[in-house]
């Protein structure tokens, strides 16, 4: 059986960082400003909670642009193909995504890029919402530097962007991590060697697989 390397390693390494600091953004942020949660921990507790909370958003933020730092090709890569213009492909796929999700054995979808239509969508999303948090994140930080009026909206905007953000991303971990019939085995793209075998990239992104295959660069045999 043939694979196709998709993801590389610091691919992985940058998904694996901030799937980390996300969902411990996530745990540490309720307890800080969910006040049923916050009434039930120690002062002690509170400030610890904050300091990680706080050391999180560092990484949060640092790693995507560290990344961008010490791989522009691939940046420009991949916000070349979420902002790509999109084919009729593409449009058909958005169409029929909501019936390929009830019923994926009954719904023939068209052959996709390198991410998916309705991938690139959600990324559009989820990269909105991750600017938000940090920009509104930074402010409220540093709160004294900025108007009282303004740091209120931050922490209105902060709390609306999570939201938004955790909406998409638990659609992302249901396609993306497997649980979706049809996506079973997928977790290992950026949480294990990063392969993926000739079917399922020939199913996933049909257009995509055909080109990797035909230059046979990043084809292995395990």
């Amino acid at each position: 059986m043939r694979y196709i390397q998709r993801q590389s390693t610091l691919a992985r390494s940058v998904h694996w960082a901030h799937t980390i600091s996300c969902l411990t953004l996530f745990v540490t942020g309720l307890l800080i400003y969910v006040p049923s949660f916050a009434a039930s921990l120690s002062v002690d507790t509170m400030q610890t909670t904050r300091i990680i909370h706080r050391i999180m958003a560092v990484i949060f933020i640092a790693i995507p642009l560290l990344a961008m730092i010490f791989s522009p090709k691939g940046a420009s890569h991949f916000f070349g193909e979420i902002f790509a213009k999109w084919t009729s492909d593409d449009k058909v796929f958005m169409k029929k995504f909501f019936p390929y999700l009830f019923s994926a054995k009954k719904t023939h979808m068209p052959p996709q890029d390198e991410i998916k239509s309705g991938q690139r969508f959600a990324d559009w999303f989820i990269l909105l919402f991750a600017v938000l948090i940090s920009i509104s994140g930074v402010i409220m930080w540093a709160a004294n530097s900025f108007d009282p009026g303004l740091v209120r909206w931050m922490y209105l905007l902060h709390d609306a962007s999570m939201i938004g953000l955790g909406v998409f991303l638990a659609g992302h971990i249901y396609l993306g991590a497997g649980i979706f019939q049809p996506s079973r085995g997928s977790l290992r793209l950026m949480f294990g060697d990063g392969k993926v075998s000739e079917a399922d990239a020939r199913y996933h992104w049909g257009n995509w697989a055909d080109e990797e295959l035909r230059k046979s660069d990043n084809v292995t045999d395990a």
